[in-house]
């Protein structure tokens, strides 16, 4: 299941994307974009705003001036949903912190040192996998929600740029335009794929559905053309996948029904190329589509054609048994196939009638 960011088999830290920056410099708007096209590409993703903020517009300078406060309200949002989520966008990140506590230090309000604070914020942070970016402001400054005024948030950005310089973390530094937007959505889809090849070997626990008809909306998601063929039919169920010309996948699969042992190594392209002249002309080809439930879930809708034309399946993965057998399927979700075998994508392959000549033809599309 090649598309799914949900990690099974493993632990994995929650991603964090940390935008830092100034007041001003597009934070807010760029974690928005984000999160918005993270969603239609399946991502199981949630946005934390800056609880900051909100103390401003209530014109609480005083709650403000509590760094540890202000931090306790930020780290909350971020750690309750811990686990729940595979990324997390902030445009808040919990090293600015470290700034707006120095920010304060000639206010009347007992604050923590300096000292003992950073070592709080570093901890938190490093429970977390970050991904972090640095906003360069490229547009005219707007003070609404914000106590700096422009020259005060041209200060405090160069003095926030050598903070996360002196932290020698990695940071990509990006101008606030629409370009920064699809950079930082690349980089978090690159994350996800790392951990799912770190995790991808174990119990595949899976059900299956038919579906009647595609959801209106679902032209709004992500989606692969799928094509793959078997070596091997028996107990072991060896199989070679191209996803959409640019991911190539060899994977073997024990067992029957909903919980199958699954090992998936990915592939050149020389070497997908390879495995196919040993391809025994029964083949697999369909449209997946990447669909969020509102559980949360991702169902990995197929709609297949060649041999299997019309039918269109849905595919729900589970880390455990039990919650696989808990799961309401949704109204617009047919009859539960996960147990019938003519349903299996093996058994589906037999009925295609593919030629040498036809699968020499895919090599060539996948060549030119």
């Amino acid at each position: 299941m090649r598309k799914k960011y949900a990690i099974k088999g493993g632990k994995m830290k929650t991603i964090v994307v940390n935008l830092l920056g100034g007041a001003g410099a597009g934070k807010s708007t760029i974690a928005a974009l984000v999160f918005g096209q993270l969603k239609k590409k399946g991502i199981n993703c949630e946005l934390v705003t800056e609880y900051a903020k909100e103390v401003v517009y209530e014109e609480n300078m005083k709650r403000l001036q509590n760094q540890l406060y202000i931090f306790s309200k930020q780290y909350y949002s971020m750690d309750m949903i811990r686990d729940k989520v595979n990324v997390i966008i902030t445009d808040s990140p919990l090293l600015l912190s470290m700034h707006y506590n120095r920010n304060f230090s000639d206010s009347n309000f007992l604050r923590v040192p300096d000292e003992i604070f950073d070592k709080l914020v570093l901890y938190c942070y490093t429970t977390f996998d970050n991904l972090n970016f640095y906003i360069e402001r490229n547009h005219e400054y707007k003070q609404e929600g914000r106590y700096q005024d422009e020259a005060r948030a041209k200060q405090e950005d160069a003095i926030i740029r050598s903070l996360i310089d002196g932290l020698k973390i990695d940071c990509e530094h990006l101008l606030s335009t629409d370009d920064c937007v699809g950079k930082i959505v690349k980089a978090v889809e690159e994350r996800c794929e790392y951990y799912k090849n770190l995790y991808k070997s174990g119990l595949e626990v899976e059900r299956k559905f038919l579906i009647e008809t595609l959801p209106s909306d679902i032209d709004n998601f992500k989606k692969d053309f799928i094509f793959q063929g078997y070596l091997i039919r028996n107990e072991k169920e060896i199989r070679i996948r191209n996803v959409s010309n640019q991911h190539y996948f060899l994977t073997e699969k024990y067992g029957r029904g909903m919980i199958r042992e699954e090992y998936e190594k990915e592939l050149t392209r020389e070497e997908f190329l390879k495995l196919l002249k040993k391809v025994d002309k029964k083949v697999v080809e369909k449209t997946r589509y990447y669909y969020p439930l509102e559980d949360g879930r991702l169902a990995e809708l197929d709609l297949y054609f060649g041999a299997n034309k019309g039918l269109i399946t849905a595919e729900v993965e589970f880390e455990t048994a039990e919650e696989a057998k808990k799961f309401v399927p949704p109204a617009w979700f047919g009859q539960d196939v996960t147990e019938d075998e003519s349903y299996k994508n093996l058994s589906l392959a037999k009925k295609s009638s593919r030629t040498q000549s036809s699968l020499n033809n895919e090599t060539s599309r996948i060549v030119g």
